[in-house]
């Protein structure tokens, strides 16, 4: 049976998800000032890539197109063989049938295997460093990675299209149309939805600080 003492120093981890767009960041930024130690995903993911085990999988798979002048790795040029193998016009590495012929969704597959493992290590490693706190990690496919595992509460961010599209088209200048293409490779919102603990309507600021005070105010409560 586990002391008090080692109770007291599990963390507590909340995964915060949602669709592309919908104010996850803004929303782990609420959480950050609440106390919370915030994992993002996307950070992890950035660095991952220049993994040496991972830049050499990338470069033969994909070709020396990828690297920019100083040997990095292009992301918006990996991303436009991952998304649109048919558009991209880069090598795949595939041998025999050309990239064009491989589904955007086996692409995704098959980078996912690759960076996932180094992601969730390092997760785990910030996991074990925040011993007794209060830990939200934010990663948009938090479900598909099975990362909720990890997890004792998940939060699920929901957002209207509208908005998540605004948005959108002002950080990334993708339509509506780049928006659902990409969200088809994701699990579909309702039932990302439907498996939440806690669901922050993210409407406007005022609201979505008071769910989110809420929320926060219900999880450490039920820690003490």
């Amino acid at each position: 049976m586990k002391s008090t003492e080692q109770m007291a120093l599990k963390p507590v981890i909340i995964g915060l998800t949602g669709g592309i767009g919908s104010g996850k960041t803004y929303v782990a930024g609420i959480f950050r000032g609440l106390g919370a130690r915030i994992i993002d995903a996307d950070r992890i993911a950035h660095r991952v890539i220049d993994q040496p085990a991972v830049r050499s999988t990338l470069i033969r798979w994909y070709g020396l197109d990828i690297l920019d002048k100083n040997g990095g790795i292009i992301r918006r040029k990996v991303a436009q063989i991952v998304f649109a193998p048919k558009l991209s016009g880069l090598r795949c590495g595939f041998a025999g049938p050309a990239c064009s012929e491989r589904s955007e969704s086996a692409e995704i597959r098959r980078l996912n295997r690759l960076t996932h493992p180094y992601i969730r290590k390092e997760m785990l490693k910030q996991i074990r460093q925040w011993r007794g706190q209060v830990i939200v990690i934010d990663a948009p496919l938090l479900l598909e990675s099975k990362l909720d595992k990890l997890c004792d509460y998940v939060v699920f961010v929901s957002t209207p299209e509208k908005l998540r599209l605004k948005r959108i088209v002002a950080s990334r200048a993708w339509d509506i149309s780049e928006l659902r293409r990409r969200a088809r490779h994701q699990m579909s919102l309702s039932e990302k939805k439907s498996m939440a603990d806690f669901v922050i309507n993210n409407k406007s600021s005022v609201t979505t600080l008071a769910h989110t005070k809420r929320i926060f105010g219900m999880i450490t409560k039920q820690k003490q």
